[in-house]
Order: structure tokens, then C-alpha cells, then sequence
């Protein structure tokens, strides 16, 4: 990503040693460029108080004083728990983490928004993005989720409690110390003589998983890996079954022998962030060849199965398809649930249907059905015809191709698109939006089945008009959104 000259970048300021150290850095860059272009013009400090640390005070004292030695701007906020889109205080048995964490990302994104920056950069390290590998592989995540965090990504519309919707679409993270270990951090912390200040509930296992893990990777940290035969490349082995992390860590480590533990497994998992982006790159290159574009609307997808047929590897077929329910699935763009939570059972039941020449070619009606595996996406068997129009059929017929039509499932009924929420409906009124309109507002924008932005330029005389046809309190009519057939 590269920002706009005179634009401006956030730095998520904790007060920790990892965000003194990129907000020194950012900084010093920004005084003395040597000719970088695509930098921000400034940088702002941003630093939340979630009020559930005693060390609190301490953190934004030193966040604030930091920012102000290098003639940073700096914003503070505090987390209002109970209050307007933030939720109650967690109480006993509450997922504490979790919720601070969703509580403290919300913060930081309206101070980012309220600011006017059009990024926020994270203090994310090498030894960070160990553990996150590790948690997610632990989970039996695939390889998108091995290869830890994204250097780069969208904000994202959201999961969960916090929302973003549309903002959130407009707006970036970045994390440039990813491949920087943390003693590097600390070694430059001391050499500028920053301050910072250390988080006592890092190492304290029953506060976070993240910690507990910690100890787990403490163990033997300078012991070397062992080595393997030459030429026997380990695999990671991804499973549908959850793994102990232990036995991550040591199958990590048969990937980098020769290095110690915890040189290891860095070098081990930027190998397989590095494969994450050079298989994401393939499927840049396969959608063109795979994709019918032809009298197709937007948000479905039709995919050509002879191209597809080429696509041998695993990890391959598994990020085109997550690619796929990424842009159709109804779900949060951003929100792992677009993407079938990256589960490898749901990834592997869609290759096995899309993939399979003795199916997708059988002349037997019942070998191509309809069938969905999740992120309420609903994959259809059909043809293409020579005139380069779809249509729903089985098996094809000389001058066809055979294809897979891929949309949203259909919302259910009102009552079960309430207990699913608010992305599932396709018909909404927006009466009381034209309603409450002033001429100082601008266009009124929707965001349509989380995936459409509708814009309507209104003026003064529209707005009359619209209350003449509606009413003064919208009795007379209603304004709907909703799909044309």
C-alpha cells in the first residue's frame, strides 16, 4: 500500500516497548526521508485505555511523553464501557481478552477516523507473529492462517460486538516490524534511550492464551533445531483436528535446522507467510482463466471447470476458494466468517465437488448438485453456451462448457434473518434516512448487503419532493431497497 503525499498514518501507542520503538522510528524516517516516496506527510499517536490495568496511568504517561519528545501529535482515549457501541464492564467467567481487545480496536478506530488518518500502523514483531502462527495452527487453521499476520490488510467491516461497516473499508493496517525480532526492538529502545513501559500480565498464563504459549516457547530458547536428511523438505502437516503446540513448535523447527529455537521458528514461519503470498499471487493469476465474466452481475461468480482441472496443489485450490466466498459471501468483508472461519473440512468439501473430472464430466444428473459448505454461499452446477450464457444444467452438450454459478444463499424468513442478523437482509427501509436529511449533509449512503455502496445525491428540491411522496413523519409511503427480481 502506498499513501497519498500529505496524508496522514496512526501509531497505536501502548506505551510498550514495541510501539515506542515504531513510533521512534516512523518519526526519525519522516525528518529525514533520503528520498522515500509513498510515505505519509505526518503521523499521529494514539493510545487507549481500556481501565482494566492497575499500570494503566503509567502506559499513557509514558505513551504521551514519548509521542511528545518527538513532536508527535498525540490523541488519548478511553475505553466507554457500557456506553453508546461499546459493551458492559466483562464480568467473572467473561471472555476477558476477548472483549478488550474488541473494546480497544473499536477506540482506536474512531480516534483514527476522528483524526483523519488513513492508516494505523501496529508495533507486531517477528516473535508476535510466532505465537500467532502457533494459536491459529493449534486451532487447526490452514495455510492462510500458518502464515500469521498480514503485513498489510483492510480494517475490514468488522466481527462480532464492534462494527465498522463502510469506514472500515477506507482504512488500512500495517505492521512494519513483522520480521524484526524483539530483542532488536529492545536493543534500539536502549540505543535511542527511549522509555517505555512493561506489561506485568505478559507472562502470566491464566490472563491471555498468548501467555500461556509464551512459556511454552521459553523453554531451550538458544537450543539448536534438529536437523533432517538432505533433500527431505518437512512438511507442517495441516490438520482438521486441533494440534498441541508443543508438536507445532517442534515440526516448525524441522523446517529451519541448524538455527536455535527461537531463530527457528521465525525464519520458519516468514517461510510460510512468504508461501501464503506467493500462493496468493497464483490465484491473482488463475481467476482471470477461470472466471466467466460474460452477463454475470455483480457479487456472483462463474467458474469455468476445464481451467480448473490445471490447479493441482492443495493450497492452491484452498486460497481460490477462500478468495471466491471473500467477494460473494454475505458475511462482513474482513470477517473470518466470509471465509468459512478457514476451516480445511469446509475448503476440502467444495474441492472435493469443484475438482473431481469423474463428477463434474459424468453424464448422471445426480454427480453435479447444489451444494453449499458455508459462509452462506450456494455453489450451482451448470453450463456456459456458445452464446455465453449460463444456464443451470448438469451435464453439458456439444459447444458448452461446463461451469459452477456461485452466489449468496437466499435470506430465510424474517424471523430467522433477525437471530442471524442484520447482513442477511436484502430488503430495508430507508424512509427515516431521507427523513432526517439536511441539505449540509451531503449524499446519503447505504451499505447494501454488506458488500454494495449505494450513494443518493439528494439537493432541495429532491428532499421536497421525497417528502411530499412519503409524508412528514413517512406515512403516506415507505422508501425500500431491495433486490429487482
Amino acid at each position: 500500500m502506498t499513501l497519498r503525499s500529505k496524508s496522514l498514518a496512526a501509531v497505536a501507542n501502548s506505551g510498550g516497548p514495541d510501539s515506542i520503538c515504531l513510533l521512534h522510528l516512523l518519526a526519525s524516517l519522516l525528518k529525514d526521508r533520503h528520498g522515500c516516496s509513498g510515505l505519509p506527510s505526518s503521523v499521529v499517536s494514539i493510545h487507549v485505555d481500556h481501565g482494566l490495568q492497575a499500570a494503566a496511568s503509567e502506559f499513557a504517561e509514558v505513551a504521551a511523553q514519548e509521542a511528545h519528545k518527538e513532536n508527535v501529535l498525540h490523541r488519548a482515549a478511553a475505553v466507554a464501557w457500557g456506553t453508546g457501541s461499546y459493551p458492559a464492564l466483562p464480568r467473572e467467567g467473561e471472555p476477558l481478552e476477548e472483549l478488550a481487545r474488541e473494546a480497544r480496536h473499536f477506540a482506536l478506530f474512531t480516534e483514527m477516523v476522528n483524526s483523519g488518518a488513513g492508516a494505523v500502523a501496529y508495533g507486531h514483531h517477528a516473535d508476535d507473529q510466532v505465537e500467532t502462527a502457533i494459536m491459529r495452527l493449534a486451532k487447526s487453521s490452514g495455510e492462510t492462517g500458518a502464515g500469521g499476520m498480514r503485513p498489510v490488510r483492510r480494517w475490514g467491516m468488522g466481527d462480532g460486538r464492534m462494527q465498522y461497516r463502510d469506514r472500515g473499508m477506507s482504512r488500512w493496517i500495517v505492521r512494519p516490524l513483522l520480521t524484526v525480532p524483539k530483542d532488536r526492538i529492545l536493543a534500539t529502545c536502549d540505543l535511542h534511550k527511549l522509555q517505555y513501559a512493561n506489561d506485568p500480565t505478559n507472562f502470566q498464563p491464566d490472563i491471555a492464551i498468548r501467555n500461556a504459549l509464551r512459556q511454552v516457547l521459553n523453554i531451550h530458547p538458544d537450543q539448536k533445531a534438529r536437523s533432517v536428511e538432505k533433500g527431505n523438505k518437512v512438511q507442517i502437516g495441516f490438520s482438521h483436528q486441533p494440534m498441541d503446540p508443543q508438536d507445532i513448535v517442534d515440526r516448525l523447527l524441522t523446517r529451519t535446522p541448524g538455527l536455535t529455537r527461537n531463530e527457528g521458528l521465525r525464519e520458519a514461519v516468514r517461510l510460510l507467510g512468504q508461501e501464503v503470498e506467493i500462493t496468493d499471487t497464483r490465484v491473482d493469476n488463475l481467476l482471470p482463466e477461470c472466471l466467466h465474466t460474460n452477463n454475470v452481475p455483480p457479487s456472483v461468480a462463474v467458474l469455468k471447470v476445464r481451467p480448473l482441472l490445471d490447479v493441482t496443489e492443495g493450497n492452491v485450490k484452498r486460497a481460490l476458494v477462500r478468495r471466491l466466498l471473500r467477494y460473494i459471501s454475505p458475511r462482513k468483508w474482513g470477517s473470518i466468517k466470509a471465509e468459512v472461519s478457514g476451516r480445511l473440512k469446509s475448503l476440502d468439501d467444495v474441492i472435493s465437488q469443484v475438482w473431481d473430472p469423474k463428477r463434474n464430466f459424468s453424464k448422471r444428473e445426480d454427480d453435479r448438485r447444489t451444494f453449499t459448505c458455508g459462509a452462506d454461499v450456494v455453489w450451482v452446477p451448470g453450463v456456459v453456451d456458445r452464446n455465453g450464457i449460463f444456464k443451470r444444467r448438469a451435464s453439458r452438450r456439444s459447444n458448452e462448457e461446463l461451469a459452477w454459478w456461485i452466489q449468496r444463499m437466499a435470506p430465510f424468513a424474517d424471523e430467522e434473518t433477525r437471530k442471524l442478523g442484520p447482513h442477511f437482509g436484502l430488503v430495508i427501509d430507508i424512509t427515516d434516512r431521507f427523513l432526517s436529511w439536511e441539505p449540509n449533509n451531503g449524499p446519503i449512503t447505504i451499505l447494501y448487503d454488506a458488500r454494495f455502496l449505494i450513494k443518493f445525491d439528494m439537493n432541495h428540491e429532491r428532499f421536497e419532493a421525497i417528502r411530499f411522496l412519503v409524508g412528514q413523519d413517512g406515512t403516506k409511503a415507505k422508501i425500500i431497497v431491495q433486490p429487482s427480481h
